[in-house]
């Protein structure tokens, strides 16, 4: 008889544990999906307007430029939870398209350029980063055939030199090579 009633108490406590924990979980599930739930509880973060790798907890200062952290902002300002995710958005404000010379064209099918031509010059030469250029022969130097500022390619003259007993070497080779053609 004590069997039974250790049983029937156990099966009662047992199905009033199972009634009251459903209960509980049906109040604490709420209708919002994950992707609301986490931008109720995004962490208020603080970036650096000029450097997105420095981002902080607390408001302060950029250890790199000194600029005041702001807040951070989802892209396009408040997150849109029920927005078209059919076809991806690049927004811009219309300063910064304006400031980066963005250009927008209909996308086509074509062959990539493989060569990009970039502007550059030289700030500093040192002893260790250049290369002393000797002429194949003893001569003076008569003048630079560059101006600052203008392209180079490979194998392009630099300079104009004179070289000493240019004219008697050339004239040895055309007459040697005229008694090998007799």
């Amino acid at each position: 008889m004590k069997i039974l009633h250790l049983l029937l108490a156990v099966s009662v406590g047992l199905v009033a544990g199972v009634t009251l924990e459903r209960q509980l979980l049906r109040e604490t599930i709420s209708s919002e999906t994950a992707l609301e739930h986490a931008a109720k509880h995004r962490d208020p973060n603080y970036v650096c307007p000029m450097h997105a790798e420095i981002v902080s907890d607390q408001p302060g200062s950029c250890p790199i430029c000194g600029m005041d952290l702001v807040k951070r902002q989802p892209p396009g300002g408040e997150i849109d939870l029920h927005a078209d995710e059919s076809m991806p958005v690049v927004t811009m404000k219309s300063a910064v398209i304006n400031n980066l010379g963005v250009r927008t064209a209909e996308v086509r099918r074509g062959t990539l350029v493989r060569r990009i031509e970039t502007p550059g010059f030289i700030q500093q030469i040192t002893k260790d980063a250049y290369t002393r250029i000797n002429a194949p022969a003893k001569g003076r130097f008569i003048r630079f055939l560059v101006e600052p500022d203008q392209w180079l390619e490979a194998g392009d003259a630099m300079a104009e030199i004179s070289l000493k007993g240019l004219a008697d070497v050339q004239q040895k080779h055309l007459d040697l090579l005229a008694d090998a053609g007799h």
